[in-house]
């Protein structure tokens, strides 16, 4: 494989995507630590809702790039979409349907929005998670973020 092939390679959409992944991987677990929690008021859902806002649209121009479109079918799928449905009905038939619906800024409560996100997330997850090797890599990430937030 020549040089070029490689730098073509390292820098794909498709790692790229995948780099954010275990950025997020490292980072979110960081923002929960108690003492961050009062210097940082900024509500994690940003977070996660920026992260995967960078990979979605690395995925569409990855999809651009190679004109195909890759999904794999999970065990989770179905189990993902039913959370979905009947979180949504949960709100429709809350006493508070806009707080059950979007939640509240200063006080985390389980909402849709959030639900959405953390399943969106998860999906990901599955799906750029494609090898042994990057399961591993993901899994040392974790790890290591757990390292740090023991540190503080």
């Amino acid at each position: 494989m020549s040089f070029l092939a490689n730098v073509r390679r390292i820098f794909s959409f498709s790692s790229l995507s995948f780099f954010f992944v275990l950025l997020t991987i490292f980072v979110l677990p960081l923002l929960y630590i108690p003492t961050l929690r009062s210097a940082w008021d900024l509500p994690k859902e940003v977070a996660l809702y920026l992260s995967l806002s960078i990979i979605f649209v690395l995925t569409l121009f990855e999809i651009v790039k190679t004109k195909k479109i890759v999904q794999k079918q999970t065990v989770f799928d179905k189990p993902f979409l039913l959370l979905l449905v009947l979180g949504f009905f949960s709100t429709l038939f809350s006493k508070n349907i806009s707080l059950s619906f979007w939640g509240a800024a200063d006080t985390f409560v389980l909402h849709f929005f959030a639900l959405f996100l953390f399943v969106a997330w998860s999906w990901i997850v599955i799906q750029k998670v494609e090898s042994e090797k990057l399961f591993r890599r993901a899994l040392f990430i974790f790890f290591l973020s757990g390292i740090f937030a023991n540190l503080f």
